[in-house]
């Protein structure tokens, strides 16, 4: 798939309305000499090149998929295995493990946990046929899903304890858009100690008892969606700048730009059960989704990435997975 004039700058600002220079200077963020790449900026300088094979590092991030919830594993969206396929050949680039995050909301009700389960396990599925497309060893990836070790984040909520009246908590809350969620009135508590155990996930402390890895740095891959969660972090725990970084890449945008694709409508979502034929098709006729696209995967790794998603979030997929 050949790159037909990806400009990553112009994909930022239509679904921000902010440009990536402005993201560098509020952060505080250097940028990454990649001009062809979806990557755009790390939270400290880095060499991504010196950084290959790095004794003691671990590449960390997690996929969004709370959007499912309602429609089911099958209304997941595109976006989760594109970012998937990018994070993995950076890893694979790097030659380091990867720890993979499924963060969920911090109260599962009764009537959700079973969709949860579903988009885990199909998660789950998705990147081990990733590592095969790749050839990046599957025994490097360790995927945790948050709510079976809430135990790890019950003890650290004692440590740095957060509640409705922080002000730091309301500061950040309330200074996060554009780019969180917009919630209409008073915050909840399930939001509140959800938006804290995001931030706690980010913690070395955290990440050591959920990857059971040692490590001497992390390196915190995602898209710019994520750059406030982090900083805040960094701010509230005073992380090492050196050894806890963040390295952020461009969201995936809907096919006409407008927002990332997660957060589009009916089937602009491209959700896995929209089938194979017609997600192809969608990502064939947007010339800004194949510019996006054709910077980090090649033209074959994308059609077989559409049949393995598909594969893995559609109820026969799923059944193959129990």
């Amino acid at each position: 798939m050949e790159n037909q004039g990806f400009n990553k700058n112009a994909i930022i600002r239509r679904m921000y309305d902010r440009t990536i220079a402005w993201f560098m200077k509020t952060y505080g963020y250097q940028p990454v000499n990649s001009i062809d790449s979806p990557l755009i900026a790390t939270s400290t300088f880095m060499d991504l090149e010196s950084s290959i094979r790095e004794e003691g590092m671990l590449l960390v991030s997690g996929p969004c998929m709370d959007h499912a919830v309602g429609e089911g594993a099958g209304g997941l969206s595109f976006q989760i295995a594109l970012e998937t396929l990018l994070l993995i050949k950076q890893a694979r680039v790097m030659e380091v493990p990867i720890l993979l995050l499924i963060m969920s909301p911090c109260l599962l009700e009764e009537d959700t946990i079973d969709t949860w389960n579903q988009l885990g396990e199909g998660y789950r599925s998705l990147v081990h046929k990733i590592c095969r497309l790749v050839k990046y060893p599957e025994d490097y990836t360790h995927i945790v899903r948050i709510w079976e070790k809430d135990y790890v984040f019950e003890h650290m909520r004692m440590l740095h304890p957060f509640d409705e009246k922080s002000p730091l908590l309301r500061s950040l809350y309330q200074s996060s858009r554009p780019l969180d969620y917009v919630y209409e009135g008073e915050m909840n508590r399930s939001l509140i100690r959800s938006y804290h155990d995001n931030l706690l996930a980010y913690h070395p402390e955290v990440l050591r008892k959920l990857s059971h890895r040692s490590f001497h740095s992390l390196l915190h891959v995602e898209n710019i969606q994520q750059i406030r969660a982090f900083y805040s972090a960094s701010k509230w725990f005073g992380f090492n700048p050196s050894s806890n970084r963040q390295l952020v890449f461009v969201t995936t945008p809907s096919p006409n730009g407008g927002i990332r694709m997660s957060r589009a409508e009916g089937n602009d979502r491209l959700p896995a059960h929209l089938g194979k034929t017609n997600i192809s098709n969608v990502v064939e006729s947007s010339s800004l989704l194949k510019s996006f696209i054709s910077s980090f995967a090649t033209k074959v790794e994308l059609d077989i990435l559409v049949d393995i998603f598909v594969e893995s979030f559609t109820e026969k997929g799923l059944d193959e997975n129990d």
